[in-house]
């Protein structure tokens, strides 16, 4: 888990819990750019995310966008280029739109990009498909 030191995770999430790795930086730039980092070492074939446009690695890029200016998806990608991605807002909108009707609109070159929330609606067949309500009715635990 990544957190930076103004969120207060640290309170809410209690310290010391066992199972994971909690990882503190000081702003919400040097978190993301943590992430990359992270990523990076791990060199995962696989991501996944639930709702990833809109939720997890979406949101993640788009935070990186609005903070540093960078495009992270073209920064996570196993295909790095020469000089860092630079994106213009009316690009971003452009490739927004387009995507949000076709695809997830997120390619991590190289990585194949899971998006949870659309396999179980596939799989699982419930009326409500929050991740909370997902997770009570896949693993049977709240």
């Amino acid at each position: 888990m990544f957190t930076h030191a103004e969120a207060g995770m640290m309170t809410k999430l209690g310290i010391g819990r066992v199972g994971f790795e909690i990882h503190i930086s000081g702003n919400e730039e040097e978190m993301l750019g943590a992430v990359i980092q992270h990523v990076r070492r791990l060199d995962p074939d696989i991501l996944a995310g639930y709702e990833v446009h809109n939720l997890s690695w979406g949101y993640l890029v788009d935070r990186y966008q609005t903070i540093v200016g960078l495009d992270m998806s073209k920064l996570l990608s196993r295909v790095r280029p020469q000089k860092a991605p630079i994106l213009t807002k009316s690009a971003m909108e452009a490739r927004d739109s387009f995507n949000s009707q076709h695809n997830s609109g997120l390619k991590f070159i190289g990585r194949h990009l899971f998006n949870v929330w659309r396999l179980i609606r596939g799989e699982v067949a419930l009326t409500n498909y929050s991740f909370c309500n997902v997770v009570f009715h896949v693993l049977q635990q709240r």
